[in-house]
């Protein structure tokens, strides 16, 4: 209870600041032989109201249409930022999912952490919590590398863990990832992302004086 009470407190005494921006995510998974694709659509407005569309996240063949709303620090050493979200899932699983995005930058590294708890309408053997964390540095404009973790904790078993490992590049607006999960074993995958972001800056003009 007194965790709960302190978490309220850090969301309210963060200040909600306005970074409209929107963008285009596409992600490649590949594992023992068989392959998906994994697209995501968001938006957020001037507010921090927050919004995606994701398909083939939670489970194949589903999509999930989230929202929530970004509250930021105004901090001159670091920036910090948490959205908490809900939302519906509609497909093979049909349920609902509430969870939370959290990023944290530092000059040239960065930390972020989306999680949530997914749950079924009709058989709570379906319910799962799932975590995708990453630790990164830009190692100069174009490249950025780093390590990652997936996390998933089905319902009534025990947690399946996936270290990775990260490298990225970046050019304008498009950013591509590229992930190897449990890269020493057989059980290696990898994700591969295609990402487009646009953010919206204002563009103040003033009058001069003769």
């Amino acid at each position: 209870m007194c965790k709960a009470i302190l978490f309220m407190l850090l969301i309210l005494s963060m200040r909600s600041q306005s970074q409209e921006h929107a963008g285009v995510e596409q992600y490649y998974y590949s594992a023992g032989g068989s392959s998906s694709i994994v697209p995501k659509v968001y938006y957020q407005d001037k507010k921090n109201w927050f919004g995606e569309m994701r398909y083939n996240y939670e489970a194949n063949e589903t999509m999930s249409l989230n929202a929530g709303k970004m509250f930021s620090n105004d901090n001159a050493l670091f920036d910090f930022s948490i959205t908490p979200f809900a939302g519906i899932v509609l497909g093979k699983l049909n349920g609902g999912s509430v969870g939370s995005n959290l990023n944290l930058e530092y000059h040239d590294m960065y930390f972020s952490s989306e999680g949530q708890y997914t749950f079924s309408f009709s058989d709570q053997k379906e319910n799962f919590i799932y975590n995708w964390s990453e630790l990164g540095y830009q190692l100069n404009k174009l490249v950025y590398t780093g390590l990652a973790l997936q996390a998933t904790h089905p319902y009534e078993l025990k947690n399946y863990w996936e270290p990775g490992i990260l490298l990225g590049f970046t050019y304008k607006n498009w950013t591509f990832p590229l992930y190897a999960f449990s890269p020493a074993n057989d059980g290696r995958n990898y994700v591969l992302g295609i990402n487009w972001e646009w953010k919206y800056q204002e563009i103040k003009t003033a009058a001069k004086l003769y």
